[in-house]
């Protein structure tokens, strides 16, 4: 239940800033980190668990449900903990923590509104006056605040949900979330065309990449009949795959 519950965070905070907190970048941030805090604190413990299992290797914790018919059969999704996803949890959930802390110093909270600050372009600072009636010119905050937050919290969810995937469809799936929120942020001062430019060329470049996946991925389903990691990693499946004349 909690690998399942891993991801849920982040996606809950991006749909409440979203909808709700867009206006109030202190509700906005904080629902972030809590997101990110709890995420990382499943990872940790799910790590602790993962310690006390002497056998995950040789018998990786997994967890399944029907998603939609395939004819006779139902394709499943579902969660899959072995080593390796237990090492990648770990950096990623240090990592998702820390981008969302710096986030908040990084965006300028605390800061004054600009003076001529626009959606879409970088803050260009603010002027204030002191106790003695002196001007001077400060960072401005990021004129959109909350937005960002939730940009990065659905990019998160996107790792997670990579990672704890038990099949290589909801890997693509959440590796195309990433790939969004990349192109979102890149571009995030969409008014500003360098940063517009760059996000397109993001985009079309890994575009590329996703549809030769794409490809290989059915390419694959169609030999092994299944995208499941207990499918492909079995013995008679990497038989098959080996004995196949096949770029795979």
């Amino acid at each position: 239940t909690l690998v399942w519950l891993l991801p849920v965070p982040p996606l809950l905070a991006f749909f409440l800033i979203i909808l709700l907190t867009n206006r109030s970048k202190v509700l906005s941030h904080t629902l972030g980190i809590m997101g990110a805090l709890l995420s990382f604190i499943g990872s940790m413990v799910i790590m602790v668990l993962a310690f006390q299992s002497g056998h995950l290797g040789e018998h990786p914790f997994t967890s399944v449900i029907n998603w939609f018919p395939t004819g006779d059969t139902w394709f499943q999704i579902g969660v899959w903990v072995d080593p390796l996803t237990v090492a990648t949890l770990f950096f990623v959930a240090w990592t998702v923590l820390m981008i969302f802390i710096y986030s908040v110093g990084y965006s300028n909270f605390g800061q004054p509104k600009g003076d001529h600050d626009a959606p879409g372009l970088p803050p260009h600072g603010a002027t204030v006056e002191d106790e003695h009636g002196h001007k001077h010119r400060v960072p401005s905050i990021e004129p959109l605040y909350s937005r960002f937050f939730a940009f990065i919290s659905l990019f998160a969810f996107g790792m997670y949900f990579l990672v704890v995937s038990d099949n290589l469809l909801t890997l693509f799936v959440g590796w195309e979330i990433m790939g969004l929120c990349s192109y979102l942020l890149i571009g995030f001062w969409y008014a500003k065309p360098s940063a517009r430019a760059a996000a397109i060329k993001a985009f079309l470049t890994t575009r590329v990449g996703d549809v030769i996946m794409l490809l290989g991925l059915a390419y694959l389903y169609s030999l092994a009949g299944s995208l499941s990691y207990d499918v492909i990693f079995s013995e008679e499946t990497l038989h098959l795959l080996t004995s196949t004349s096949t770029p795979i």
